[in-house]
């Protein structure tokens, strides 16, 4: 289990290429209707935009489902390469979009869960006094095999606003698999309360972890004995960390995992570096698409320097190493470089002999994995069905 590989990413319509390069049937059984491709994510989410918008005229939605269903199979299934100008292209991921569902069912799989495939509960817990809403996604007509936590990226996507196509892919298909899945943002950020702090995020996932182990929970059917976290970017580091705290954690999943200590180290020893990073920090706060409330950019930018040595995960391989670990990396990711960010504390985690390490790297993706959501969504359900042990 301690392997790695590098992953070949499959080919996709580049967004804003005016041409398309052809859209290939995925190779999986399993999940036909998935594909990596640009196409078929920016389908999905014009999907969700017209499902949110019930003044949408059924006549034409009905119309717009009969004269596109041709057109939506070519453009999952075809064999030969298709080439269409941008405007045709975006025409037909738009009648796409509204015609998945009938054209063929097992796309429903990747579309916002129905009561029928997914319960769906909103519930609130607290840290320190302030309350913040928990999503809960649990597996249909069965109770569940584990409960999977999803940790998001910094500064993320509010909860109540829905899924990204990736996130909505990998929720549905982990509950259909038997696995609860909890998402929540981090106190201080979008509809919470409170200030955000980047240990914050950690005090948060603990107190969410309280509350799945409470008898509360299990009245709710929530499995909370047998616990994944997933977490991407600095939820990746939420996600370490809080397992190296919490030993009860078996299993953990990152992708192009953060590391704040690394982070502050290297602010601390550049200051353009620092420039840069409060820069950034202060575009995010200052950002009214997605709002985090901190005491500073500055702030964030010297808590990370001040706990450098703390929040450095490779202080804690010790308690990393018995845990079961998949790091999935980015190739072309420049804003945490796995060679800098993660591959040190591979590296240490098997001199130190931990035997239950995977992990991957997707050839020509991004920090977002934004052209290879699917392609990753696949490996991770997988690594949590078939090999997270507890």
């Amino acid at each position: 289990m301690n392997g790695s590989e590098k992953v070949a990413s499959q080919p996709a319509i580049p967004v804003g290429s005016g041409v398309g390069r052809g859209i290939n049937r995925t190779s999986s059984t399993r999940r036909p209707c998935v594909s990596s491709n640009a196409a078929y994510s920016s389908a999905v989410g014009l999907y969700q935009g017209f499902a949110a918008a019930p003044s949408w005229p059924r006549r034409s939605r009905t119309a717009m489902r009969a004269v596109t269903t041709a057109a939506t199979l070519a453009m999952q299934f075809a064999k030969i390469r298709l080439y269409i100008a941008r405007g045709a292209y975006w025409a037909v991921l738009t009648s796409s979009a509204l015609t998945l569902r009938l054209v063929y069912p097992a796309c429903a799989a990747e579309l916002p869960a129905s009561p029928a495939q997914t319960t769906v509960a909103s519930l609130v817990v607290t840290r320190d006094g302030i309350p913040f809403e928990l999503a809960v996604y649990r597996p249909p007509s069965q109770q569940p095999l584990g409960t999977v936590v999803l940790l998001h990226a910094f500064p993320g996507g509010r909860i109540a606003e829905g899924f990204s196509p990736r996130e909505q892919s990998l929720v549905v298909a982990l509950a259909k698999s038997g696995y609860g899945v909890v998402r929540f943002n981090y106190i201080g950020s979008w509809a919470n309360a409170g200030l955000f702090s980047w240990f914050g995020g950690v005090r948060d996932t603990e107190a969410v972890l309280r509350f799945l182990r409470t008898e509360e929970a299990r009245s709710l059917g929530i499995d909370g004995s047998r616990i994944v976290l997933v977490g991407h970017s600095y939820g990746g580091w939420v996600a370490l960390m809080t397992a190296a705290r919490d030993p009860t954690i078996r299993c953990v999943a990152v992708m192009a995992s953060a590391n704040m200590g690394i982070g502050g180290k290297r602010i601390r020893d550049s200051n353009d570096a620092y420039k840069r990073s409060v820069a950034f920090y202060e575009e995010v706060l200052s950002n009214p698409k997605h709002p985090i409330r901190a005491l500073s950019a500055r702030a964030l930018a010297d808590d990370t320097i001040e706990h450098a040595e703390a929040w450095d995960l490779l202080t804690h391989v010790e308690q990393l190493r018995s845990r079961q670990l998949f790091f999935v990396s980015a190739e072309q990711d420049q804003f945490a470089p796995r060679e800098i960010y993660v591959q040190p504390l591979i590296d240490e985690l098997r001199r130190s002999n931990a035997t239950m390490v995977r992990t991957a790297t997707i050839e020509g993706a991004d920090h977002s994995f934004r052209l290879h959501g699917p392609q990753v969504n696949e490996m991770v359900e997988n690594w949590i069905t078939k090999e997270c042990k507890y």
